[in-house]
């Protein structure tokens, strides 16, 4: 059985310091899917996680930011060893949603990932365990503009993403 995800976050000081930070909420809530709660979380994918985001002091949400840390498995992998480019796709689709819902900037509404730009740097290994960050960019009207980077265990960034979400619209009567 695999220790749970803040013991081992402890073991790893580049991630370790966010387990002490006041400016920090945690609401796992926000790790909202049943894909990725569900699905990726059983058996041999994700084997923990743990979800903590700054909350905005403007409207804006500028300076909001989410992180997700994930302890991985071999069920993630694509090759021998190596997380899969589409399971860190979602990874970077489940931190900026979840920081898009934590700061309730769709007023309620819900949101839709409209496009994502990924960018491979170096190779994510599983089992092991990461970090995916994200922070909103800029907002225009209904969109909202994030950039995200996974990191690991080590520190070095491995994925970086940028992607546009737009509120849904009002649903009509």
């Amino acid at each position: 059985m695999n220790p749970p995800i803040v013991e081992i976050i402890k073991t790893i000081p580049s991630f370790a310091e966010l387990l002490n930070r006041d400016d920090l909420l945690s609401d796992d809530r926000n790790v909202t899917n049943a894909f990725f709660k569900e699905t990726v979380h059983q058996n041999n994918g994700v084997t923990d996680y743990l979800f903590r985001y700054r909350r905005p002091s403007t409207n804006e949400g500028t300076d909001s930011k989410a992180y997700l840390i994930l302890q991985l498995d071999k069920g993630v992998t694509g090759q021998a060893h190596i997380a899969h480019g589409g399971f860190l796709a979602t990874v970077m689709d489940e931190v900026t949603g979840g920081l898009v819902g934590a700061t309730g900037i769709d007023n309620g509404h819900g949101m839709f990932t409209l496009s994502m730009k990924l960018e491979y740097l170096k190779p994510v290994y599983a089992p092991g365990t990461i970090m995916a960050v994200a922070g909103i960019v800029k907002r225009e009207g209904r969109k909202v503009f994030l950039d995200a980077y996974i990191k690991d265990n080590c520190g070095d960034i491995c994925t970086k993403a940028e992607v546009l979400f737009i509120t849904k619209r009002p649903h009509k009567s």
